[in-house]
């Protein structure tokens, strides 16, 4: 959105420095950007700038809080630096998208802040809040489920079936090689949720692959899990003369999938 006149406030005025506040639906990146707050409201170098942002112009519901320190005005606009240390946020942020490099410092993440992927109720936490590099920490249960596959043998084969132990949604396949897999072409492995199979949740053994060779898929989607639903590891459309694996799926535990 453009500025808006109307939602900036002078908040305190102490010593020399003025303390301003700025709420919108904005984020403080393009608040302190330089060309958004005109200059004219006698903001000067020095002064204080808390950018609130909201979801909606209603302010339903807070996003981001941070406290930044004017560093230029120009004919172009207020500058401002990255949030200070200490006044970056609210302690926890939420949305629907999976936190990324770019929720940083900027948008009021703090070390140990705490953001809610609200679609999955999945909690992670902020490890580094560096501008563009910042690293979110899933906290949410992890555990592993490991097991000995049958024999490939066949295209189309059940290699393992297990039930989900609660309701979430698999982040990691992964298995290694116990005897060697041998036939004449490479042999697809696929995890697969009530008939539909898992998006970038396939293995591919090689022909010749040797006891102790790894594999590994992270699956993206059609991957979420309800307790008590089956899911099932089949093999491929190629055929395979042998082949064992142990296999590791990672399951992590969500309020809902």
């Amino acid at each position: 959105m453009s500025f808006d006149r109307t939602q900036l406030f002078l908040v305190a005025q102490v010593g020399e420095c003025s303390i301003w506040s700025y709420e919108g639906t904005d984020t403080a990146a393009t608040v302190i950007a330089g060309t958004f707050i005109p200059d004219g409201y006698g903001i000067d170098v020095g002064d204080m700038l808390i950018v609130t942002q909201y979801s909606t112009t209603a302010k339903s519901a807070l996003v981001a809080k941070s406290i930044h320190a004017v560093s230029s005005v120009a004919s172009t606009g207020v500058t401002a630096g990255s949030a200070l240390a200490g006044g970056g946020s609210f302690p926890v942020l939420s949305g629907t998208a999976t936190p990324d490099v770019n929720l940083d410092i900027v948008d009021g993440a703090l070390v140990g802040t705490l953001y809610v992927e609200t679609d999955v109720q999945e909690p992670y936490i902020c490890t580094s809040n560096t501008t563009g590099a910042a690293v979110w920490l899933s906290v949410a249960d992890d555990i592993v489920i490991q097991f000995t596959s049958t024999t490939l043998t066949s295209a189309g084969q059940t290699l393992a079936r297990l039930v989900a132990p609660f309701t979430g949604r698999i982040t990691a396949f992964r298995a290694i090689v116990t005897t060697a897999a041998t036939g004449a072409t490479d042999k697809l492995i696929r995890l697969v949720i009530s008939g539909v199979t898992v998006t970038s949740g396939t293995l591919t053994a090689a022909d010749g692959d040797a006891i102790g060779t790894k594999y590994a898929a992270t699956p993206t989607t059609a991957n979420k899990i309800a307790a008590g639903r089956t899911i099932t590891i089949q093999s491929g459309a190629q055929p395979c003369a042998t082949g064992v694996f142990n296999f590791f799926v990672v399951c992590r535990k969500m309020t809902t999938a």
